[in-house]
């Protein structure tokens, strides 16, 4: 059946259909618009919260680096009224070089379009404290596009800036230390390189003392009439005397051989010559004794089992 063919009623009841249809979308339209109009208000209001409640530094800026807008911590921040804010530019809280440098950075935003961050600058608050900031700035155009402003996030670096600077200050300071501690080290070597000089001077005129004066006496007294023991006796005395001037005592000592005080007066009789009666009678000792010593210091010369001359071997010493 076609609309021609309907009657009056029909299409009566169609219309009505029609109608409440229309008030049907008309009331979900009006359902969605109020929702979507609650979202935007929620969204409107949770903007100045965000900004308000946020650590760092918001604000805007016309061309002309004029506040146009700023939230609770950029006032924080450098120390001014709401009021005061509302009529400074940028350029009053930076030094003459830093606004220049922050001129430059707003010209190359403006020219490129371009966001930029620009690092560790001085701004200086009401109070004339200074404060670090590290900044990222960006562009604000108007809906047709053209550039109308300035915004920008700040960030307070003080505290991060005084700990660089305090260690640097240690490197610095470690530095200048471990110059002097160099400096030291090479004022010791010399000392050091003095000392045994000095040493060895002092060892040159040992030896010549005694060879002048105590030696030529030893001498003397071999002119007289002497008992056997009283030649032994001068014979010790001269050569321990040359014993102590001698490399030999020395040497015996820094190679730490860790003979006893007997053990090495014995030596000193090996490498002068005296056979072991010799040395037993001078020491009033037995043979054996002596033999015992002779044991102990080839032993501790590490001559053990070796076919060496005792008195050859303390003789090179």
């Amino acid at each position: 059946m076609n609309d021609q063919e309907k009657n009056k009623d029909e299409l009566m009841s169609e219309l009505k259909a029609l109608r409440r249809e229309i008030d049907k979308l008309r009331k979900e339209l009006n359902l969605e618009r109020a929702r979507a109009r609650e979202r935007l208000e929620l969204t409107d209001n949770r903007f100045p919260l965000i900004l308000e409640h946020m650590g760092e530094a918001y604000f805007e800026l016309d061309l002309a680096g004029n506040f146009t807008f700023f939230n609770s911590a950029a006032i924080h921040m450098l120390g001014y009224s709401t009021a005061e804010m509302e009529d400074m530019n940028y350029r009053d809280y930076v030094s003459p070089e830093i606004a220049t440098a922050l001129f430059k950075t707003f010209n190359e935003i403006y020219t490129t379009g371009k966001p930029a961050k620009i690092v560790d600058y001085r701004v200086i608050r009401k109070d004339g404290s200074e404060q670090f900031r590290e900044m990222s700035a960006s562009l604000i155009r108007d809906p047709l596009g053209n550039p109308i402003g300035f915004r920008g996030i700040a960030r307070d670096i003080t505290k991060r800036k005084q700990t660089e600077e305090a260690l640097k200050q240690k490197d610095q300071e470690l530095e200048i230390k471990s110059r002097f501690l160099e400096e030291s080290n090479t004022a010791l070597k010399v000392l050091l390189r003095q000392r045994g000089d000095d040493k060895r001077e002092l060892e040159r005129n040992v030896v010549a003392n005694v060879k002048k004066i105590i030696i030529p006496y030893i001498q003397k007294l071999r002119k007289n009439q002497l008992t056997p023991d009283q030649i032994v006796c001068i014979d010790t005395i001269e050569n321990n005397t040359l014993s102590i001037t001698s490399p030999f005592l020395h040497n015996m000592t820094l190679k730490n051989f860790n003979l006893t005080p007997k053990e090495f007066h014995v030596a000193n009789l090996i490498r002068d010559g005296r056979t072991s009666k010799e040395i037993a009678d001078f020491l009033n000792v037995s043979v054996g004794a002596v033999d015992f010593h002779r044991n102990n210091i080839r032993r501790k010369l590490n001559l053990n089992n070796r076919k060496v001359n005792l008195r050859y071997c303390l003789m090179s010493l």
